[in-house]
């Protein structure tokens, strides 16, 4: 990436994996590296303070609805899972997918609950940001705005304010997208055949060895041992208020 635009044949070699992936990380991570002057190693850096900053933001968000001892535990139960913690350690995209989906989902829930219209628009941003972290955030959007859409008319929530944030989102993707095509970018999947070209008798049996990895990494101390004094915390500032 140049001042002067992208290099379509930079991303188009055969070093490149997924060249379509959208940008959010690769820019929030150059922004060290270009503007500030570290190296490399440095780069991660990011990537480091979006997940500290998670729990912080979330618990911004619920103050005034959860009380700050619940949503407190739950914010940092999530941080310290192990897995998250590893993959915020690679600056891999997952975390700030994670991030900013699941900030999203709860301002949109605040919007459904309150009809603050600040918070559904905060959703959208949000959205959008996650979105522009990993393909797969658009499927995990869209599959958010259907589930508003179902849930606005029920408590009286205008569907026409849900929709100009939606579209809003598919504007923000919408140059990338068109981009990408332009220059014929493929990646892992779609040059593999698509869906269509997924064994389902192949991925039917690995579900019984994902379950008992599952159960494995639940049951390892050495993983949990945080979350076990998280919650005995809890459990005793809950006992000592009741008595």
């Amino acid at each position: 990436m140049a001042f002067g635009g992208l290099d379509a044949g930079f991303l188009q070699s055969a070093s490149v994996f997924n060249p379509d992936y959208p940008l959010g990380v690769p820019v929030i991570e150059l922004v060290a590296y270009r503007f500030c002057g570290l190296p490399n190693e440095l780069v991660p850096l990011q990537t480091g303070l979006l997940f500290v900053a998670f729990p912080f933001a979330l618990v911004g968000v619920l103050r005034d609805r959860v009380a700050p001892l619940l949503v407190w535990v739950v914010a940092l139960a999530i941080a310290l899972a192990p897995s998250l913690q590893t993959q915020a350690a690679s600056a891999v995209a997952d975390v700030p997918l994670g991030a900013f989906f699941a900030l999203a989902g709860v301002a949109a829930w605040r919007w459904i609950e309150l009809g603050e219209s600040e918070f559904l628009w905060l959703g959208g941003a949000l959205a959008a940001a996650a979105v522009a972290s990993k393909l797969e955030g658009a499927v995990f959007v869209a599959v958010l705005f259907v589930c508003l859409g179902v849930a606005a008319p029920r408590v009286g929530r205008p569907l026409r304010a849900l929709v100009a944030v939606a579209v809003a989102v598919a504007v923000t993707a919408a140059p990338w997208e068109l981009w990408s095509r332009e220059h014929s970018l493929g990646n892992a999947f779609s040059d593999a055949g698509g869906a269509g070209s997924v064994d389902l008798l192949d991925v039917t049996g690995r579900l019984p060895r994902a379950a008992e990895a599952i159960a494995r990494e639940l049951v390892d101390p050495s993983s949990w041992l945080a979350l076990v004094v998280l919650a005995v915390v809890a459990f005793a500032i809950a006992a000592a208020s009741v008595m």
